[in-house]
């Protein structure tokens, strides 16, 4: 390089003078790589509890179906309760390295994104793209490794994606549910990995800018022996939130008073009223909303299976005894019929009941009997 290259190169990286450097973002990286070492630990635990549960599926679903609760569930409930806390570490690690490190970048050269960038990744939408093209322009100013920057993205956005799939979906069966759990945390791992060595190749160019710049650097970043230290603690505590509540759980909800988890418990013939959600009896002589014509238990007796299967079952079956109980062909009738089914805490504490009802379409108030119980 030329003299006059170099000094045009050294004009271009150093800062206005009248401007105050901002602050090393090196050991807010160190806080981020520590962090993302911990969620590394806990994702681990995750996956490693996942199959566990997969080898002894059928003894899970008995204790789900079961009243009384099991060491799994505190241990399940104490789980949720730690990862929850190293996600928002995480998460806010993350967010006040990369607002350090867009701030270095932007004082330095000339960037796209300023570090107000961070909060895009709570818009729903920008939030899937913008992010990710910070970032890119970080590890541009560094060591950049498109193939490192690109397999983090894909695996946060999947891990995220199987995890969202395992919450929303309320139908898949527990198998189902530990296979996407196993897989989420397989990504979330390989994702934490490669946010490191993201940390590290950002830091690593920014330290070089600030060095050439004449502004203080920081420290190095964190050895590895500092994160995989970081890494067993957090796994330690973790494992202690698990086990501790898995302990204390069963003990505590023994003792606590018990409620019924459902009070729809209709014989056919009866009749009720809907207030606000909550059924009530009421005489049949008196303007009630609907009169029940059916009862039946559900066939499946194992684990729940979801509001829709049960529903995809009551359609038919409360259909097939419309017109034996009113007299009349559904088609030609006025009336029309809905059901209740268990929800999953009335499931697990033993209900299985299916009850169809009969009511006016119209929606005004039946006033009499609209069939006659058989004895």
């Amino acid at each position: 390089m030329s003299g006059e290259n170099a000094q045009q190169t050294e004009a271009e990286a150093a800062p206005p003078r009248n401007r105050i450097p901002p602050g090393s973002p090196v050991g807010a990286g160190q806080f981020a790589t520590a962090a993302l070492a911990g969620i590394a630990a806990v994702e681990i635990i995750s996956g490693l509890t996942a199959i566990v549960t997969l080898a002894r599926i059928d003894a899970r679903r008995a204790e789900l179906v079961g009243s009384d609760p099991s060491f799994t569930d505190g241990w399940e409930a104490g789980l949720s309760l730690a990862y929850v806390g190293v996600f928002l570490i995480v998460v806010i690690a993350w967010m006040i390295w990369q607002h350090q490190a867009h701030a270095n970048l932007r004082a330095l050269t000339k960037t796209r994104y300023s570090p107000a960038v961070v909060w895009f990744y709570l818009v729903p939408i920008l939030g899937l793209v913008i992010p990710y093209r910070g970032i890119a322009e970080l590890a541009k100013a560094g060591n950049d490794r498109p193939v490192v920057r690109r397999g983090w993205w894909g695996a946060f956005l999947f891990s995220n994606a199987l995890g969202g799939a395992t919450i929303l979906n309320a139908d898949i069966s527990l198998a189902a549910t530990r296979i996407l759990s196993l897989l989420s945390s397989v990504a979330a791992v390989v994702a934490a990995v490669l946010a490191m060595r993201i940390v590290s190749m950002v830091n690593t160019g920014l330290w070089a800018r600030r060095a050439l710049a004449g502004w203080p650097t920081g420290p190095r970043p964190l050895s590895r022996r500092t994160t995989l230290a970081w890494s067993i603690g957090t796994g330690a505590l973790t494992l202690a939130s698990a086990v501790g509540f898995g302990m204390v759980y069963p003990t505590l909800i023994e003792t606590l008073e018990q409620v019924p988890v459902n009070n729809i418990q209709f014989a056919v013939g009866d009749c009720f009223n809907d207030v606000e959600g909550e059924y009530e009896f009421v005489s049949c002589e008196r303007p009630h909303y609907a009169e029940a014509y059916r009862v039946a238990d559900h066939p499946d007796q194992a684990f729940y299976p979801g509001a829709a299967r049960l529903a995809d079952w009551a359609e038919p079956f409360c259909y097939r005894y419309f017109e034996s109980y009113t007299g009349i062909a559904y088609q030609d009738s006025d009336l029309d019929f809905g059901y209740l089914y268990p929800t999953e805490g009335s499931w697990n504490g033993g209900d299985r009941e299916v009850i169809c009802f009969v009511f006016r379409l119209s929606g005004e108030d039946l006033t009499d009997r609209v069939g006659t119980p058989a004895v």
